[in-house]
């Protein structure tokens, strides 16, 4: 009866150890699994950052003239310092400009006036066609003036607007063509008659025209507009 009550505490002792030893190995296991997973997450988070660093770096080095306009024997001048030198030079000229364009566009609007793309780009063509003719290159004149075709194609628009607005009720009668060939017949090629110049003529009588007229206009819209300035120059 004694033997049996030794092999059984036996029994139950080992079952005990083996229990712990079990409960030990998971617990070992667990904690194994946490590092494992700390150290995971923390492998992560610095691919993540050195991903981002680098990242970081690629774009300052391909934007750098976003902040950076040169560098003179090592010495930066930033794109700030050279907006500010030009908002001192120029400045109040290209805001006045960009006033003026602002209020011809919300007028044009009010009188449902608009102007095509293709209607400026017959002017470009006849541009172009005129300075082949005379042996120069447009692209390279565009690019003298810093200008680009499509820049020119807004400048023409805004003209075109322009002489839908305001010289559509302008008049040019014939004294004034003849008046203006005998003014200006020096300027004109030798043997020029008043019937082959009349149709330019007419043309330039009418620009000057519209420009005196729009200068006017300009004047009345400027002080009805409100228009607030921020920059003072």
């Amino acid at each position: 009866m004694a033997k049996t009550k030794v092999k059984k505490t036996t029994i139950h002792n080992a079952q005990k150890k083996s229990i712990s030893v079990l409960q030990i190995s998971f617990l070992i296991f667990l904690i194994r699994r946490l590092l494992l997973s700390l150290i995971s997450v923390t492998h992560k988070k610095q691919q993540v950052v050195f991903v981002i660093i680098v990242s970081l770096l690629a774009l300052l080095y391909l934007s750098r003239s976003l902040f950076v306009a040169v560098i003179v024997n090592g010495q930066p001048i930033t794109r700030l310092t050279l907006v500010k030198q030009l908002e001192n030079q120029y400045g109040k000229e290209a805001l006045s400009s960009l006033v003026t364009k602002q209020l011809i566009l919300q007028e044009a609007k009010k009188q449902k006036i608009t102007v095509a793309d293709a209607e400026a780009d017959v002017e470009i063509a006849k541009i172009e066609a005129s300075l082949t003719k005379s042996g120069q290159n447009f692209n390279e004149l565009l690019k003298a003036q810093n200008m680009t075709r499509d820049s020119l194609r807004q400048q023409i628009k805004i003209e075109k607007i322009i002489q839908k607005m305001i010289g559509k009720n302008i008049e040019i009668i014939d004294k004034e063509v003849s008046d203006y060939f005998e003014k200006n017949s020096g300027f004109y090629p030798e043997g020029a008659t008043l019937d082959q110049m009349k149709e330019s003529i007419r043309q330039q009588i009418q620009q000057q025209k519209t420009s005196e007229k729009f200068q006017s206009w300009l004047d009345e819209v400027q002080k009805k507009a409100k228009i607030n300035y921020f920059l003072n120059f």
